[in-house]
């Protein structure tokens, strides 16, 4: 594509074998957690270049277009799925209906649940991009962690993950660097 004047980049990883590539990496092996810190370096690297991201996991299926549902929440430096097993968009409906449109919204806090990192929004903002160079950092220094552990774990440094009472489904993580949703 390269030698067809499209830009590309190379998407290769730091330690992954060619040919493991070829095979299902198996959650939680090694290999596993080499594609999860290459995913992350690269929202890193996107975001410290001016792009927004969106990352998503293969087993996710699209059913349209989700920008425009991000773009509803200019606030917010960075939105993710959560492990939540039920639906908490209309759990205030006096405080989040103002903030739903066609019956959608974010979830009412994003501390209830664990984040899930299979889906993410990251605009290109300070916010994200202190919270992803800390995340390399620390998924880098050892190589165990698991990448969505050590998101969930910077999204409540210093107790920062806080919620905004008005239903709108944002608040701020990251020490308060960041606003989450």
């Amino acid at each position: 594509m390269g030698d067809l004047g499209v830009p590309t980049w190379h998407m290769g990883s730091q330690d992954i074998d060619k040919a493991a590539v070829k095979n299902d990496f198996g959650w939680g092996s090694s290999n596993f957690h080499k594609m999860g810190r290459d995913k992350i370096r690269l929202i890193r690297d996107f975001t410290k270049s001016g792009v927004d991201v969106l990352i998503s996991d293969i087993d996710v299926a699209w059913l349209r277009d989700p920008i425009p549902f991000f773009l509803r929440y200019p606030k917010a430096d960075i939105l993710v799925s959560t492990d939540m097993l039920r639906s908490e968009t209309n759990i205030n409906p006096d405080a989040q209906g103002p903030n739903m449109v066609d019956g959608e919204g974010l979830e009412f806090h994003i501390c209830h649940a664990p984040s899930n990192i299979g889906i993410m929004w990251f605009r290109s903002t300070v916010g994200s991009q202190q919270l992803t160079e800390e995340w390399v950092t620390r998924i880098e220094k050892d190589d165990k962690i698991w990448d969505q552990n050590a998101f969930n774990d910077l999204k409540g440094l210093d107790g920062g993950c806080q919620y905004q009472p008005d239903g709108s489904g944002l608040g701020s993580g990251y020490g308060g660097e960041g606003g989450m949703g």
